[in-house]
């Protein structure tokens, strides 16, 4: 049985986050984690966040996916964002989830370590200096978010879910 991991639905500032001053436009992200990295991704490009149901490897698969997963009735190519940013030996557990992606051409779900909130923050686009460290691929980073004296990197949807 697939069970929807319940996100808060009221939208939240992290501690020492400054709020947004009257009339700015905001902008939502689903934070979540990959090999302990904080990461976020605009909010209007998640469909919904679900526990992992069984996958199948993809065999000889050529772009990005190496699963597919049943999500709800529909079939969903999934992609590891732990493999495709670099990292060896990624650990699956019980916090581990699928982030299912809404407004693509083709149903897509994202393998993350875990999803731990949405954070609302004024709608500046994520800075494009900074990217989480060595060994992981930087091409695949739109940049990151400065949020409570912390960084919160932001892949970039497109690039992530491209064949190269």
């Amino acid at each position: 049985m697939l069970r929807r991991l319940a996100l808060s639905a009221r939208a939240r500032g992290r501690p020492g986050a400054s709020p947004a001053p009257p009339g700015a436009t905001l902008r939502r992200y689903l934070c979540f984690t990959v090999a302990g990295i904080p990461m976020a991704m605009d909010l209007a490009a998640v469909q919904e966040v679900v526990e992992v149901p069984p996958v199948s490897r993809i065999p000889r698969a050529a772009g990005p996916a190496e699963h597919l997963a049943v999500v709800r009735g529909r079939m969903v190519l999934v992609v590891d964002l732990r493999k495709r940013l670099g990292l060896v030996n990624p650990l699956t557990d019980a916090r581990t989830r699928l982030i299912v992606t809404a407004g693509q051409p083709r149903p897509w779900a994202i393998l993350v370590d875990s999803a731990t909130e949405i954070l609302t923050l004024d709608a500046a686009p994520p800075e494009a200096d900074a990217v989480p460290g060595a060994g992981i691929r930087a091409d695949l980073f739109a940049g990151s978010l400065e949020v409570g004296g912390g960084r919160i990197f932001v892949p970039d949807l497109a690039k992530v879910l491209s064949s190269t």
